[in-house]
């Protein structure tokens, strides 16, 4: 890297570079899950339900970080184009569940393969050893900021840290 390429004031912006990596890679989704189809939007759901099926659009929101709203609508939509199918719950007739589809599964298994090869290709620089002190690093700022900040919380949803000077 040159001498001040990513830098200010000698400091190294780590967080705008996690921001570029996160960019591309998304990027790369972007066009995957076009060629499959599937808007981007799917991708966070199917991966929590491919993770754990049956689950509530409730608890499907608190792990995306999405609205109650935006899940509900998403949801609606994703059953519409035959990803998903709700059903009552055997137990408590009033709680609806959230299952994949066929189509839905064969799409999770797709994005799945093509997250395991972005992060060959992306992590191909780096040895093992990088790789994970790497991963190690992001998960202590990623766990820090959560515990300093109480997520999850709107507050720190929308960037907001009650600690932070600003």
């Amino acid at each position: 890297m040159p001498k001040d390429e990513g830098r200010i004031g000698g400091q190294t912006e780590a967080m705008r570079l996690v921001g570029e990596l996160s960019r591309l890679f998304r990027g790369e989704l972007r066009r995957a899950c076009g060629e499959n189809g599937v808007p981007l939007g799917y991708r966070g759901l199917l991966f929590h339900l491919g993770k754990e099926d049956g689950q509530t659009q409730k608890a499907l929101a608190e792990k995306t970080g999405l609205k109650a709203a935006t899940v509900s609508v998403t949801i609606e939509k994703m059953e519409r184009d035959g990803y998903v199918a709700r059903r009552r719950d055997g137990s408590d007739g009033r709680v609806m569940r959230v299952f994949l589809t066929e189509k839905g599964q064969e799409i999770d298994r797709k994005n799945k393969e093509k997250v395991d090869e972005l992060e060959k290709q992306f992590s191909a620089v780096l040895t093992e050893e990088e790789r994970a002190a790497l991963a190690g690093l992001l998960y202590k700022v990623i766990e820090g900021y959560k515990a300093r900040c109480g997520v999850p919380t709107e507050k720190a949803q929308s960037g907001k840290c009650e600690d932070r000077d600003e």
